[in-house]
């Protein structure tokens, strides 16, 4: 909550002719990537609770501020898509419906790959994720960046 307002002075004060939006997307690719399988991942050292707690403080906050990093650029480009409040309205809402239906999908994906890793069975689910959890973001992230990719 505190990252928003933060980000989007930090990305407003970076402006370049060329446009610095997508190079905000892309720095925040790699640190939302490597905090998202941290996040699944518990390195042998953390073995106390209160050591874990911090862990995942940590982790978790890294990695909201790289979805920060993230969201506010990506929000921002349909300003610089159309001088027409009609049309930056539809762009909008066709992103906002965009968002819902991947979100769908993601849920979908990990349903199914948890049914084909536990064979159905929920017994073993909390079981740590190291490699899926890193090519599912990577999918869900490049699909997402692919969908940012403005019209010429």
């Amino acid at each position: 909550m505190l990252s928003d307002p933060l980000v989007g002075a930090l990305v407003n004060k970076t402006q370049e002719k060329g446009g610095s939006l997508r190079k905000w997307m892309l720095l925040s690719l790699p640190i939302s990537i490597l905090s998202f399988f941290f996040l699944w991942y518990v390195p042998a050292a953390v073995e106390d609770p209160e050591v874990g707690f911090v862990y995942y403080l940590l982790i978790y906050t890294v990695l909201q501020v790289a979805f920060t990093l993230y969201s506010i650029p990506f929000c921002s480009l349909v300003m610089y898509q159309s001088t027409d409040q009609s049309e930056r309205d539809t762009a909008t809402s066709y992103r906002l419906v965009g968002e819902a239906l991947f979100a769908i999908l993601s849920l979908g994906i990990v349903r199914f790959a948890e049914l084909l890793t536990h064979s159905g069975s929920l017994e073993n689910v909390s079981r740590p994720y190291h490699e899926p959890s890193l090519v599912y973001h990577l999918i869900i992230i490049s699909l997402r960046h692919c969908a940012t990719i403005p019209p010429r």
